[in-house]
């Protein structure tokens, strides 16, 4: 079982410590950029064929969300 999973079920008193809120932390900000990545630009799956070509998508995908980050 996975570490998020173990300490989440427990109850919020039983304390995973200190090194399991620095990870969850970390864990729920890449959680939330790809949830807006998925949202606005639909990067789950890929319009084009080929590594470069799909990198690219990704690049100016994340370039969009970077301009629009700071209209918010």
């Amino acid at each position: 079982m996975r570490w998020w999973k173990r300490c989440t079920r427990r109850s919020p008193l039983s304390g995973c410590g200190k090194e399991w809120q620095d990870k969850y932390k970390l864990r729920a900000g890449v959680e939330g950029s790809m949830r807006q990545a998925v949202a606005a630009t639909g990067v789950r799956r890929a319009r084009y064929r080929g590594l470069a070509k799909v990198h690219l998508e990704h690049v100016l995908s994340a370039v969009a969300l970077n301009l629009g980050a700071d209209q918010v």
